[in-house]
């Protein structure tokens, strides 16, 4: 999305804030459940009774995308922060931005990619991490979520924005954050640092075509509408998009749709 004007109304706050947790860094680790090590790179942490948020000053097109990728989770039926307009007013000049509620409960164990599968974490085209995923659960989330990440074209997938979280329940993708690059572009050939979804690969291997829940998962995607899934919620929180943003988003759409008819991927 290239286009100067992204919303037709002026954005209102959802939380208002004019300072800064000044906890010290331990302390303010221990009440998070983050590292302090990942704590000293990001420390724009708000308490607001007794809750933490994060808060990430941003232009109109990195907010919209934060929301378009929680939006494009919902519907993948993942797990995604839930992205709120915040407005930091402790300048003389308030910053405007995306605050998100800490998801990182204490009490969940939470893991980087290669702690769960081996090698360095990052999974490649060959997808054989698929193969050493016991719980059925998991892998359909997996197929889901790289499916999703197709669609929204994140390029900033990394090991420390994407977890997995353990408990007695197992292991499952945990809270999805940082969408605010994506949305830009499309490729048969897909990459950040994290995912590599190759089209071109994947529709010489019967195995991945074949999957119920990379059909399903397809399916999905096939049958996105832009209207219900992005723009009558985004009107409902209060954000209204101009026309040109909206035909740019149906584009972009309609182009990943077009990827998969092409290569003929979506089994009848």
């Amino acid at each position: 999305m290239l286009l100067s004007k992204i919303f037709k109304n002026k954005l209102v706050p959802d939380i208002t804030f004019d300072s800064y947790t000044t906890l010290p860094l331990d302390e303010l680790s221990e009440k998070l459940n983050i590292p302090v090590s990942h704590l000293r790179e990001k420390n724009n942490w708000v308490e607001i009774n007794g809750e933490f948020y994060y808060f990430k000053s941003r232009n109109h097109k990195k907010i919209l995308r934060e929301f378009l990728g929680e939006l494009a989770s919902t519907y993948f039926g993942l797990p995604n922060v839930h992205n709120q307009i915040g407005e930091f007013t402790g300048w003389e000049n308030p910053l405007i931005g995306i605050i998100t509620k800490n998801f990182r409960t204490n009490g969940t164990l939470f893991k980087h990619p290669h702690e769960v599968f081996p090698g360095n974490g990052c999974f490649t085209s060959s997808y054989s991490f698929l193969e050493s995923i016991n719980e059925e659960t998991l892998k359909k989330q997996m197929i889901f979520f790289i499916v999703r990440e197709y669609l929204v074209s994140q390029e900033d997938r990394h090991s420390e924005n994407f977890y997995f979280q353990c408990d007695e329940n197992g292991t499952s993708i945990a809270t999805i954050l940082d969408n605010e690059l994506s949305f830009n572009g499309t490729s048969k050939v897909y990459y950040n640092e994290l995912f590599k979804f190759d089209l071109l690969y994947v529709v010489t291997q019967e195995a991945i075509k074949n999957c119920e829940y990379f059909q399903e998962a397809l399916t999905l995607l096939m049958d996105f509408d832009s209207t219900k899934g992005f723009f009558v919620p985004l009107e409902e929180r209060g954000l209204i998009l101009t026309q040109d943003v909206k035909q740019d988003v149906r584009d972009h759409i309609d182009e990943k749709k077009d990827l998969i008819l092409d290569l003929n991927l979506l089994k009848k």
